[in-house]
């Protein structure tokens, strides 16, 4: 059922404490807490200690684990997917995660899958059954997309606007049952909105979750999901997905379908956004991007290339190139001690270790993604927020009050250089090789600096470490390498690069980081998605010894 509050008939405030107060309506009372405990800083572990032991056991298994306990009949679809339901209505009261949640519709389809498979003894598809989250602005018919405005709240799609990638995910049998919070126009890297407020991280709440997926990262942080889709236009996949500890993967231009689904700056096209899932393992994510893939989905998006997933034999001995330091922020102590631990890990596996540095400044590259990021001056923000009189957040990236729209002819001149960055960016990468004469099969950076950062405190040189490969389009799969310990008590006590760096330097806590995952990025060449994804295996496979 259509619903409807005009922003226009309240002020902003109003409107936004409406939709808050409705989402957390649709959450069943037994599911709500009173309070926020005060034992509940770290909602995964406080999650895992108040919730029944059958639903824990539950979202601890993996998709395909759970696809074949359907499959099996070991557990129903209505089973699993109130297990999620539950763990997500906490997990929202926590750390603030969700922007729509739709519980009743997702058990009643998931009652449907479970009767259809008794009837028949088929499954409808790869996800029959399985519960399946999306970031807000993944448009399903009934519910808001508002990618973080307070107009664009109370105005549910339609049928006919639901995004390609859902029906794709919703023919294969998926069960939706929340989408997720993000920043204004989510164009930033912290998740907070004037609509829905702060959005914090799953392992602690005095730290930022990221953007602007966080919404999506964090609840599959508390695994009040297993997978889900973000996107990425600067880093909003793999920042989040870093802060929580997860697989993820930014694809490359249109390897995944867009069509339909909302966005800010939509039509912008020197360096669009990707869309992309995170997972709790590697396995699942290979699976669901396999899937999508596998449906053709250039059949239904003029913007996919023709690529069928193809399957890849990797060289017994990669040539892996490590950046521990991009020359312009320097990583936190344990983010080094991460990059070190795969290049001694890789080494005793036997593969070949190169070190890499950008031929390009990280700076240029950097700036140049942020000057066609503003090139409209953010007039779309500025008429999407005057509809309502809601204030422009502080964190969106790179807004200023004298931003103005530059000229057609500028534009181009953008696409310009970045095509010719790109050019010789990939001569320096095929030009580069280790002593066995072969050139890197990928690199491996930093995903971030930091493993967090206080929530509502992002800085704007945070997206050093993303912002390359969507401005020449490369793949990146974010993985966990290990977490902050003791080994990382430690002051920073580098000599800092410049004065960004030294900023940085003083983020650094150990008693506020304590605990917390730490990821690594591993890029390849553009639409290498299946070799990044097996290479991220590796990887994971070689710290395990």
């Amino acid at each position: 059922m259509a619903r409807s509050c005009g922003a226009t008939m309240a002020s902003w405030q109003e409107t936004a404490q409406k939709k808050r107060d409705y989402v957390r309506s649709q959450i069943p009372k037994e599911w709500l807490l009173e309070e926020t405990p005060e034992d509940a800083s770290n909602a995964y572990e406080y999650l895992n200690k108040v919730l029944p032991k059958d639903e824990t056991e539950i979202v601890h298994k993996s998709l395909l684990q759970l696809q074949k306990d359907i499959k099996d009949k070991k557990l129903s679809s209505y089973e699993i997917t109130k297990a999620f339901c539950h763990r997500a209505a906490l997990a929202h009261q926590l750390i603030n995660c969700c922007a729509e949640i739709f519980f009743d519709r997702a058990l009643a389809r998931a009652k449907e899958l479970d009767e259809y498979y008794q009837a028949t003894g088929e499954l409808k598809g790869p996800l029959h059954g399985l519960p399946i989250s999306l970031k807000d602005q993944i448009n399903l018919e009934g519910l808001d997309s508002s990618i973080g405005y307070v107009s664009l709240a109370f105005k549910p799609k339609t049928k006919e606007d639901t995004s390609v990638i859902a029906e794709i995910l919703y023919d294969a049998g998926a069960v939706f049952y929340v989408k997720t919070t993000v920043p204004m126009a989510m164009m930033a890297v912290d998740t907070y909105s004037n609509l829905y407020g702060q959005t914090v991280n799953a392992f602690n709440n005095k730290l930022s979750s990221g953007g602007s997926s966080g919404g999506e990262s964090s609840l599959i942080g508390c695994r009040g999901a297993l997978i889900g889709l973000s996107t990425d236009i600067g880093g909003s996949i793999r920042v989040p997905a870093t802060f929580q500890g997860l697989y993820a993967i930014r694809g490359c231009t249109g390897r995944l379908p867009y069509c339909k689904v909302m966005n800010s700056y939509a039509n912008q096209p020197i360096v669009p956004s990707v869309i992309g899932p995170s997972a709790q393992n590697l396995e699942d994510l290979e699976f669901f991007v396999k899937l999508i893939i596998d449906s053709k989905p250039w059949l239904k998006d003029p913007k996919c290339p023709p690529i069928e997933w193809r399957q890849v034999q990797l060289p017994e001995r990669l040539t892996v190139g490590i950046m521990k330091n991009n020359g312009y922020i320097t990583p936190h102590p344990p983010v080094q001690r991460g990059l070190q631990l795969i290049v001694d890990k890789l080494k005793a596996a036997g593969h070949e270790v190169i070190e890499w540095e950008h031929p390009i400044p990280v700076q240029t590259l950097k700036d140049n993604l942020g000057k066609i990021f503003v090139a409209d001056g953010y007039g779309e923000t500025k008429r999407e927020v005057a509809k309502t009189g809601e204030p422009i957040i502080p964190q969106l990236l790179g807004f200023s009050d004298d931003l103005e729209e530059i000229g057609v002819t500028e534009h181009w001149e953008q696409g310009k250089t970045k095509y010719e960055t790109q050019q010789a960016y990939d001569k320096a990468w095929l030009s580069k090789t280790g002593p066995s004469g072969r050139t890197m099969d990928c690199f491996i950076s930093a995903a971030w600096e930091t493993t967090s950062y206080p929530a509502g405190k992002y800085k704007p040189y945070h997206c050093s470490y993303t912002y390359p490969a969507n401005y020449l389009d490369y793949t990146s799969v974010i993985m966990p390498v290990t977490s902050v310990s003791e080994e990382d008590n430690v002051a920073a006590d580098y000599t800092a690069l410049n004065a960004d760096d030294e900023d940085n330097k003083h983020l650094w806590d150990y008693d506020l980081f304590k605990g917390m995952p730490v990821c690594a990025q591993i890029h390849c060449l553009r639409y290498e998605e299946e070799k990044a994804i097996k290479i991220a295996g590796v990887v994971s496979e070689a710290l395990k010894q």
